[in-house]
């Protein structure tokens, strides 16, 4: 499992536990990318930030693993309403009512116990097990942590960006990361992920003045998503 870690100027940026890649939550390692050693102060809101997302993510975990037994659940219903209904039920449309209860009935409960399914003892244990790897986290430097930082900090100066240097082993973790940024942006703000990935100086405009955003931040996200270039 990897996060990673950014400072830029007062903002923290991390990636969530990736929410999508369920499987990773069986890994025996857990990696924290960043630009260089995370101070102990640091470490302490990277775990606290992580740990945060540790709850949702294990039910998912768990409902996941639980999908046949739910769907199996929700054709019994679907048989067992439909079969008193076809039985007890008299009317002059056979079968579309009873499928049509049946099927609602069915669904109903399907999402019911999906929710309602939790056992505290097995969820309970799988976060332990996962707080456990993210206290004893690997940190790893990458070049293009590094470059994002102090391409932030020229752009706060006033100075010209440039785009992000990538290192050709370091590509996958790049758009890996990029990824879990634009997700993270577009679950916050959609207007603002469009306004990022169009070059649209209205909308630039928008954001920067009269939505108060930073705009070394602005712009680092925008170069961030726009592209980037690999080093020889």
């Amino acid at each position: 499992m990897h996060a990673y870690f950014i400072s830029l100027d007062r903002k923290r940026l991390f990636s969530s536990l990736p929410e999508k890649e369920i499987d990773s939550l069986e890994c025996s390692e857990f990696t924290v990318f960043s630009s260089s050693l995370i101070s102990t102060e640091d470490s302490a809101e990277v775990e606290k930030n992580l740990s945060e997302d540790l709850h949702a993510l294990v039910i998912t975990w768990f409902q996941e693993k639980r999908y046949i037994f739910h769907l199996i659940l929700s054709a019994i219903i679907f048989l067992i309403v439909y079969f008193i209904g076809s039985v007890g039920i008299r009317d002059s449309i056979p079968l579309i009512d009873e499928i049509a209860v049946a099927l609602i009935l069915s669904i109903l409960f399907y999402f019911f116990i999906r929710k309602h399914d939790v056992k505290a003892s097995v969820i309970k244990e799988k976060e332990e097990q996962i707080r456990r790897k993210i206290e004893m986290a690997e940190n790893t430097y990458l070049v293009f942590i590094r470059d994002t930082e102090e391409l932030y900090s020229s752009l706060k100066e006033g100075k010209e960006g440039r785009r992000i240097l990538v290192n050709k082993n370091e590509e996958d973790l790049f758009l890996e990361f990029r990824l879990f940024l634009t997700q993270s942006i577009k679950r916050e703000d959609r207007a603002l992920l469009k306004a990022l990935m169009r070059d649209d100086e209205e909308r630039t405009t928008h954001f920067i003045r009269d939505r108060k955003m930073d705009r070394a931040l602005f712009l680092t996200y925008k170069t961030i998503l726009s592209g980037y270039q690999i080093l020889p």
